[in-house]
Order: C-alpha cells, then structure tokens, then sequence
C-alpha cells in the first residue's frame, strides 16, 4: 500500500511538481514517521533526481555549496559494449555545520541521433560532519539490456550532490 501512495505521488509530481510537494508537506506535517518520511522521500524521486530545491528540503537535504562533488573520473576512458564503467568522486562538506547529502549520478548515453541523452541513478545518502569528504564509487555495466540500446561513441557522466551538478566526464563506448 504504501508502495502504490508513493508511486502515485511519482506520477504526480511529473505532471503537477508544485502539488505533489503540498502534499508531501502536509503529509509530513500531519504524520512525520519514518514510514511517512519513506513515502515522502520514494514519491519525489523523480523531483530530487532533477535537483529539484523543495523536494530536496523536505527529504533533510537542502540544496546549497556547502556541499561539493570533487574529483569525479570514471575508468577506463574507452570500453567496450559489455564491460563495466566504474565512476568515482569526491563529496566534500565545506560549511561548519553538518549536513547530510543526497547523491546521484548520471550516465549520458549516446543517442541514435548525435545527441547526449542523461539518465539518472540513485548512489548513496551520506551524512558528512564539518569539513568531512567521502570517496563514492559506482561500477555501471555496459552490457546490452532490451531497455536500452547502447551506440559506439562518445558518452558522459557527472555526479549530483543535493542537485549541485559536477561537470561532465567523457568516456567512449567500443564495439564489443
């Protein structure tokens, strides 16, 4: 059940960002439990993948440059379709104060037509104390899956953390 609320409140804030978040809020207003928090944070995952700024506040992690992504690289820089990226960066907290960081990182996929397409993915929350910076890394397969055809050539990938975007690293997709 709390499932199916969630991802309605998906479907939502893909169409209506702004009443999806009231909802949220008065929802968490009303009943701030961790099952509560669960279906707030699971229903907005679209809304903070985009970095959006309310729904980030309201999962606890406000976006701001206290939090910084550093260091991004992904290796090897040529592979082959089947074999496996591995993508890594710095977060670092550059405030006084503690915060926590929602982090995510996108992969920039080739398209038939030329053009960069970015598809992002969960990687990790962290709480980072003051001054504090963690290593995150994510191997990302590159074999082929029916949801998604890869093309040989120049794809990208960066690192979001709390919506602050890193600068793309590029990488080349071989012919197996």
């Amino acid at each position: 059940m709390r499932r199916s609320v969630a991802n309605g409140l998906n479907d939502i804030s893909k169409d209506n960002p702004a009443r999806a978040l009231s909802a949220a809020t008065q929802w968490l207003e009303q009943s701030p439990t961790d099952r509560t928090r669960w279906v707030v944070r699971h229903g907005l995952r679209s809304l903070i993948k985009a970095g959006d700024a309310g729904a980030l506040a309201l999962v606890d992690a406000t976006p701001d440059r206290s939090v910084v992504v550093e260091a991004l690289t992904v290796s090897p820089e040529v592979l082959r379709i089947g074999e496996t990226l591995t993508i890594a960066a710095e977060v670092r907290n550059v405030s006084d104060e503690r915060r926590e960081a929602v982090v995510d990182y996108t992969v920039h996929f080739l398209g038939a037509d030329g053009s960069l397409r970015p598809k992002v993915f969960k990687l990790k929350r962290v709480m980072l104390e003051p001054g504090a910076r963690v290593t995150l890394t994510k191997r990302r397969s590159f074999r082929p899956v029916n949801a998604r055809t890869l093309y040989p050539g120049p794809h990208a990938a960066s690192v979001q953390a709390n919506g602050q975007r890193s600068e793309q690293v590029t990488f080349v997709l071989e012919e197996a």
